[in-house]
């Protein structure tokens, strides 16, 4: 005959191991379920753990009803409620987690325009670099650059679109297609 979980209660807070173990695996399906949803490394052994400890906290005095359906309704709903604590102390770790990794590459990505960046100057002449940092990177039009470089303002244009062909060459790797001259009849 099956014992009720009122005795086995009774008998587990006494100390009992043999119930222990019958309480742990009338409680199988429903821990099996929470840790394959939770999906960590020890959650089935945190379930079953907070299992005993509500089990042996539980106030069997204060029940109103000592039947088989009171006691597991406690029990299943302290197993969900860790449960529910289990998840949100998983998704806070995979929030740490996914921003740890954004961080990185991001910074992955900032360290890769660096040397992109640094490549292209190497391609440029130094008149070439000084005219796009400035007009780019220190965001001055190209009037104030002519002004500050005494020179035209053509000029500085001219400088800026032969260095954006030469980094066009670069990273699309064509030469500037030169006009033909169209066949006149």
């Amino acid at each position: 005959m099956q014992k009720s979980l009122y005795d086995i209660a009774v008998k587990m807070q006494s100390g009992g191991e043999r119930e222990t173990l019958e309480l742990l695996s009338t409680f199988e399906p429903v821990i099996h379920k929470y840790g394959r949803l939770l999906d960590g490394e020890d959650t089935k052994q945190d379930l079953k753990l907070h299992l005993l400890k509500a089990a042996r906290k539980m106030p069997l005095e204060q029940l109103k009803d000592k039947n088989n359906k009171v006691i597991f309704s406690y029990l299943a709903k302290s197993l969900k409620y860790e449960f529910i604590r289990l998840s949100k102390k998983n998704s806070k770790k995979i929030e740490i987690e996914q921003a740890f990794e954004v961080k990185n590459v991001a910074d992955e990505a900032a360290m890769n325009s660096e040397i992109e960046l640094l490549e292209m100057m190497e391609v440029l002449t130094a008149q070439e670099s000084f005219v796009i940092e400035c007009m780019y990177v220190s965001d001055l039009s190209a009037t104030e650059l002519a002004q500050y470089m005494k020179i035209s303002r053509q000029a500085v244009n001219q400088t800026k679109n032969r260095a954006l062909e030469k980094i066009k060459c670069l990273y699309f790797g064509h030469e500037k297609e030169k006009r033909k001259p169209s066949d006149s009849k």
